[in-house]
């Protein structure tokens, strides 16, 4: 292996596994260029900033599920994506695979503690190697399992629908009743002929301002539970 190649290892990962595994950065540890130093800690101190407004404006204040779609289709006309269609088809899919590695490990197995990473610098570039293809493999053996359940064994209440605030963006919204869950994206255009970033701006308040009316109670927030932290990571994303 080549002295300048990539030696250190990195884990990137989420609330549902990681997502990916690289080898970066090598042999002697260069020193960062002191302006991508000095732009990088602006970002990460404007992003505190957001997040802690974003804390701050959260108050009590919980919807069902039966509720937030009525309020999504009556303020922003939302529709719902047919349960025949291919979108909705593969979404249920990946949705129930989702669920369950999350809240039934019992039915695929019990994920892969995420793997030593000072063990695995001190290996050589074929132990490294070997070491994150197993994890790797482990990880992909549970979600093949999840993948594979039916809707007998592990039966979920899924709904998709789509807003279209004008004819260059959509935000797309996810519900799972049996576990309460919500779920979201938006896209829109990058042209500037079309508004470029403030399509994108809208489609965003859209989904933050739909998060905010399903909402929190005074528990989710003292408790910090999941429903509170979905709900600061969109808010902090518009604030």
């Amino acid at each position: 292996m080549d002295k300048k190649a990539a030696a250190a290892v990195s884990v990137i990962g989420g609330s549902d596994g990681p997502t990916s595994i690289f080898l970066a950065g090598g042999g002697r540890q260069k020193e960062k260029n002191p302006w991508r130093r000095f732009k990088a800690a602006q970002r990460n101190a404007a992003y505190q900033r957001r997040r802690a407004r974003a804390e701050k404006s959260i108050r009590p204040g919980a919807h069902s599920m039966e509720e937030l779609e009525t309020y999504m289709i009556g303020k922003y006309g939302a529709v719902e994506v047919p349960h025949d269609d291919p979108v909705y088809v593969e979404n249920c899919k990946n949705m129930r695979a989702a669920l369950a590695m999350h809240y039934h490990p019992e039915l695929v197995g019990e994920r892969p503690p995420k793997p030593d990473m000072e063990a695995i610098r001190a290996l050589d570039e074929p132990g490294q190697k070997e070491a994150l293809k197993e994890y790797m493999e482990a990880c992909m053996r549970v979600q093949e399992r999840a993948a594979a359940l039916s809707e007998d064994v592990m039966p979920i209440d899924y709904h998709c629908y789509e807003i279209k605030p004008g004819e260059y963006s959509q935000v797309h919204i996810e519900l799972e009743k049996l576990h309460g869950f919500v779920n979201g994206g938006c896209s829109a255009s990058t042209m500037r002929r079309h508004g470029g970033k403030r399509l994108m701006k809208e489609a965003k308040q859209i989904m933050a301002d739909i998060h905010r009316y399903y909402g929190v109670t005074e528990e989710d927030i003292r408790e910090k539970s999941e429903r509170y932290h979905e709900l600061l990571v969109v808010l902090t994303d518009v604030m």
